[in-house]
């Protein structure tokens, strides 16, 4: 009797050790030669085994492997699995914007699935209201949003670009920027994209700079543009977002003021001060590339007596008229300027001594040949004698040419006016 109660125990110990074997690695020793008939401990055996592989499907994320196994451990696996299955769509509908879902099944992972969805609800929420303040600034700002992707097509065009110039935000969407712009001012958009690129990312990368712009009509205006480069969340270059504004009639008065700063106001020719700047930068050229350099000084014969006898009124016009007349012999590259009194000065870049005193000469005899109207009708002419000099060597000034030329002058008021020396 004893004996047989140390048999029973000892065949028991080894089902309970091959049954641990399973539950703690999966795997199984072979059935005791004493056990394979015994179909409780092989049923439960096999039982077990079936749970593991159903819980080991579950543990890798397999929600269509069929639990077949009956009891309450294999409904709690279903169970389970449906719930995984269930979360998994609504893992996909929130994919799909719908924040929505909740859950409320699985204890402590659901308040952090639930508190997930509102993170993500309130961020779509708060992107959406972003996107809609952006969209409400670039519909009614007076100044052109845009973006320009890698491939320099426009990707974004606020509608004040019609007002801008004409086209609509159709009219340039998926265009390349060398359809839109000329090619001066594509180049100089080009190269601020490279320099934004190489600056990074923050306010302080921003370029700004003046470009011209077509518009629809063929006409075109000056913008200010500043631009920066677009970075996605990865920190990778996307393209570049720029604001264009109109400062056509800006650059109008920056242009008057230029010219009221270098012009005189009684006959529009160009003021001393000018006219030495811009002789030091010919004379620079000129010696540079070896080129010949001249200049002619101008004076009104007897102006004091016009202006006696004929009215200050009288001698201004005349004043108006000699450059006028003197502008008509002149090259777009020749500068006129107002010396002082009735005393003017030309500036003839790449001129040597014989062709300008053929330009002298023909502004001499164009000027005797003017009949000037007084306030009264009455006509008169009036003449003016001219002083030439020309430099072509490796030193010399402009201050040096004017020296020459009022010399030049002298002689030519010594011998009788109306002449050129």
């Amino acid at each position: 009797m004893m004996k047989s109660n140390k048999m029973e125990k000892a065949a028991l110990d080894r089902a309970i050790a091959n049954l641990n074997l399973i539950i703690d690695t999966g795997k199984s020793k072979e059935i005791p030669d004493d056990l394979e008939s015994h179909e409780e401990f092989l049923f439960l055996r096999e039982k077990m085994t079936e749970l593991l592989r159903d819980a080991l499907a579950l543990s890798k994320g397999d929600l269509a492997k069929p639990i077949k196994t009956k009891g309450f451990m294999a409904g709690a696996l279903r169970t389970l699995q449906a719930d995984l299955r269930h979360l998994t769509w609504q893992a996909k509908m929130v994919a799909t914007g719908d924040f929505s879902q909740r859950v409320d099944f699985m204890g402590e992972f659901s308040d952090a699935f639930n508190s997930m969805i509102k993170g993500l609800e309130k961020a779509r929420s708060d992107l959406a209201e972003s996107e809609r303040k952006f969209r409400l600034l670039a519909e009614h700002a007076q100044d052109v949003i845009w973006t320009i992707n890698l491939e320099g097509r426009y990707s974004f065009v606020s509608p004040s670009i019609a007002q801008l110039t004409g086209f609509t935000p159709a009219d340039l969407m998926d265009k390349p920027l060398d359809d839109v712009l000329p090619g001066l001012s594509f180049s100089q958009l080009r190269g601020a994209f490279s320099a934004a690129s190489t600056d990074g990312q923050g306010a302080d990368s921003c370029r700004i700079f003046e470009l011209k712009h077509p518009r629809k009509d063929g006409s075109m205006i000056w913008t200010e543009v500043t631009i920066g480069a677009l970075y996605d969340d990865e920190g990778d270059q996307t393209g570049y977002i720029g604001i264009s504004r109109d400062i056509t009639e800006r650059k109008k008065m920056q242009d008057e003021l230029t010219r009221l700063a270098t012009t005189d106001p009684l006959t529009g020719a160009v003021n001393r001060r000018a006219f030495l700047e811009r002789g030091e930068k010919e004379v620079i050229r000129a010696i540079r590339y070896h080129h010949p350099l001249s200049l002619l000084m101008l004076d009104v014969d007897y102006f004091k007596r016009i202006n006696d006898t004929r009215g200050h009124p009288t001698g201004d016009e005349v004043l108006r008229i000699l450059v006028r007349t003197c502008m008509k012999c002149l090259r777009s590259g020749d500068t006129l300027g107002r010396f002082g009194g009735e005393e003017f000065t030309i500036l003839l870049p790449e001129t040597d001594r014989s062709d300008a005193t053929f330009i002298a000469e023909r502004v001499r005899s164009d000027l005797a040949a003017v009949k000037v109207q007084t306030e009264k009708g009455e006509e008169f002419s009036f003449t003016a004698s001219i002083g030439v000099a020309s430099e072509a060597g490796a030193d010399f000034s402009v201050d040096k040419l004017i020296q020459q030329a009022d010399a030049a002058l002298y002689n030519a008021k010594h011998d009788g006016r109306n002449c050129v020396r």
